[in-house]
């Protein structure tokens, strides 16, 4: 644990010197290139009109950019409204062509089914058309924009930008403080780390997100788009492109979303998302049967992601346990104990200076980092460890939906 928090404490060092670069300048998207925002919305009639009028607001004025909003007939009441997509239609007049709304059919269910959905909607040229995908709470800035069209107009096919899940702290809980604060530097210290290493080396598992993640149309569908045959769409995806090799490039601006409100979402958000690591040897079966011609010329290294992934799986459903006896055994006097805990306070006042710099945290806030770190980290087992206990009795997965407000 103490090797580890050293690595992470010199890599966070490095990463918010990265993120802290000025904004970036108005751009201009090339005339033959398009930009798609895909938003994919479930039950969000109290929440989609702010966030359609946000995105409104950032690309107004920018050409060759859509935003599509792909709900689905599973939100239909008895009479036939899906409410959130009625909402969403009052604003098609408002982004003047810019705005379409789709009701992707019940039939399929799954998120990676609905945002396919969308994609038939397109009408433009494939290698000329870039999927930005965003949720109901992703608020991307304006300077976010520009970056992802400076590299649009450079023909980079694979963005992933980070988020911070910091957009409602000021209501946020104790404990739902400790998620925010423990998932905003989970992104930081191991999500883009791993995007980082795998561009340089090809050999460390990494996944995208379904959030704040750019990819060119033709580069999707030479994955069939979004895999449907595995709860996790957006980490399925992922190991596909890192089996294959593909860059995907880290952008320097930061997405901002919500965490859940209250403890049970919270927990329960944590469940969902333990089943994308699961999966790990999955993935590497999945590879095998759809893409044959890879697996027989880079087995050996795909077949590693997988138990890569599988080894990063384990020590999430032990990391809690371990942290809370690395607590005891401080309080027992190990001077070892007292060492690795210090190190992990760094590791969280190192990321809250970020936050505070972005105006997302207060400096008393940052004073107190690392205790709500510990209180989302020491918890974070919890719900990943009742999913695979479930998942050994073969209990089907439940997808809870994430409130947002």
């Amino acid at each position: 644990m103490l090797v580890r928090s050293i690595i992470s404490l010199i890599w966070l060092i490095w990463l918010t010197r990265f993120f802290l670069r000025s904004a970036h300048k108005p751009t201009v998207l090339n005339e033959t290139r398009h930009l798609v925002l895909l938003l994919k919305v479930l039950r969000e009639e109290a929440t989609i009109e702010s966030t359609l009028k946000y995105i409104h607001e950032q690309i107004f004025d920018i050409g060759n950019i859509i935003c599509i909003v792909v709900g689905t007939a599973h939100e239909r009441n008895d009479v036939g409204v899906n409410g959130t997509l009625l909402v969403a239609k009052q604003f098609v007049e408002r982004f003047k062509g810019r705005l379409k709304v789709i009701e992707a059919p019940a039939t399929g269910g799954t998120q990676a089914a609905q945002k396919n959905y969308g994609l038939l909607h397109l009408d433009t040229s494939a290698e000329k058309t870039w999927i930005l995908t965003l949720d109901i709470d992703s608020r991307i800035s304006r300077s976010a924009i520009f970056e992802v069209i400076e590299n649009i107009n450079r023909d980079v096919p694979v963005m992933q930008m980070g988020c911070l899940f910091l957009s409602n702290w000021a209501r946020l809980s104790i404990f739902q403080r400790g998620h925010a604060i423990h998932q905003s530097r989970w992104t930081l210290a191991h999500e883009l780390r791993r995007l980082f290493v795998h561009n340089k080396i090809s050999s460390s598992i990494a996944h995208v997100v379904g959030h704040g993640f750019c990819i060119r149309r033709d580069i999707l569908a030479k994955y069939g788009d979004f895999p449907k045959s595995l709860p996790i769409e957006d980490v399925h995806l992922g190991f596909y492109l890192v089996a294959h090799r593909q860059i995907i490039k880290v952008l320097s601006s930061l997405e901002v979303g919500d965490s859940p409100d209250n403890l049970l979402a919270g927990l329960r958000q944590e469940y969902v998302w333990s089943h994308g690591a699961a999966d790990s040897i999955r993935y590497v079966l999945e590879t095998r049967k759809r893409f044959p011609s890879i697996w027989k010329a880079d087995r050996f290294r795909i077949a590693m992601l997988g138990i890569h992934g599988t080894i990063a799986y384990f020590f999430w459903l032990t990391k809690s346990w371990i942290i809370i006896a690395i607590i005891v055994l401080g309080l027992c006097g190990l001077s070892s104990a007292w060492l690795t805990l210090g190190c992990y306070a760094m590791e969280y006042w190192v990321c809250a200076y970020l936050y505070m710099q972005r105006s997302f945290i207060s400096l008393a806030d940052f004073a107190v980092s690392p205790l709500y770190g510990l209180i989302g980290a020491s918890r974070n087992s919890l719900p990943a460890d009742i999913a695979f206990v479930r998942q050994m009795l073969r209990i089907p997965i439940t997808k809870f939906k994430t409130p947002h407000s």
